[in-house]
């Protein structure tokens, strides 16, 4: 079998100085039925930020503009697969979510409750690149 390596791009979406959490539905093969951040695969073709605001857009709705580039993470879910996760800083000008059917429900969220509904290795990383000490999320 071929190995792939699959590229990710993840927003943290601020808005108002909470961020923007969404519950994967239940029928997902990966993380059914847990909070993550909006994002997605990039297409063959894609810029990176480009693939963000169209993930974002089909995920919630919403128009987001990308900042910085917050950190980068690597999973090796699978032998013949490697995931590349690149999170960007996102900011909306709104906060009125229409979610896709990939999620069920979502959440602006502060950062005791992100703390509490984000996965562990998610968490992990936002501690490692010291996500919580830079006042993005209230």
């Amino acid at each position: 079998m071929e190995k792939k390596m699959v590229v990710i791009v993840k927003g943290l979406i601020i808005n108002n100085g909470k961020i923007l959490l969404l519950k994967r539905s239940p029928h997902n093969k990966f993380g059914g039925g847990e909070w993550e951040l909006a994002g997605g695969k990039l297409q063959v073709g894609e810029e990176l930020e480009e693939s963000l605001i169209r993930e974002i857009e089909e995920e919630t709705s919403l128009k987001v503009t990308p900042g910085e580039i917050l950190y980068a993470t690597t999973i090796n879910d699978d032998p013949d697969r490697q995931l590349v996760f690149i999170h960007y800083l996102c900011s909306a000008d709104h906060n009125l979510v229409v979610l896709s059917d990939e999620h069920t429900d979502f959440y602006w969220a502060n950062q005791d409750n992100t703390k509490k509904l984000l996965r562990q290795n998610i968490l992990q990383d936002f501690e490692k690149n010291h996500i919580f000490n830079k006042g993005y999320i209230q």
